[in-house]
């Protein structure tokens, strides 16, 4: 509505969080900054944002990195799409999402692509947690 700056806060130690965690996470400070009570410690420590453009529309769109942050990901609104199961076309909630990582600090990290499938299978109700590599 262009009345409100766009935060971004950080959940801090995400990587010891299953996916019900971090959902309840981010609704803590989703919720402090509707009621404007967000504080320094709440900006700080990223290194990864998600952006929403879910409430707007569209399809697909590319996220910028704001630095110090390595890595982005875009979330969509969700649709019901056609899905072909091998035998017919199969109605299905499908999400939109693109990923960007700064190259340099992906390297001995997850590839992209293990990336979006740990988080595929999260919503998928997984509750294995990521191999945290050192």
């Amino acid at each position: 509505d262009g009345t409100r700056q766009l935060l971004v806060p950080s959940i801090k130690s995400c990587e010891n969080l299953d996916f019900a965690q971090f959902w309840a996470a981010y609704e803590t400070l989703v919720k402090k900054a509707r009621d404007g009570k967000l504080g320094p410690a709440d900006m700080s420590g990223g290194c990864f944002s998600i952006s929403s453009l879910g409430g707007i529309g569209g399809k697909y769109f590319t996220p910028i990195i704001n630095a110090p942050e390595v890595a982005i990901l875009g979330v969509c609104r969700s649709t019901i799409e056609p899905v072909w199961d091998g035998k017919a076309f199969q109605p299905r909630l499908m999400l939109p999402l693109s990923l960007l990582l700064l190259g340099v600090y992906v390297l001995g990290m997850l590839t992209g692509g293990v990336f979006l499938s740990l988080i595929r299978s999260w919503v998928h109700g997984a509750t294995t947690k990521p191999p945290v590599r050192g």
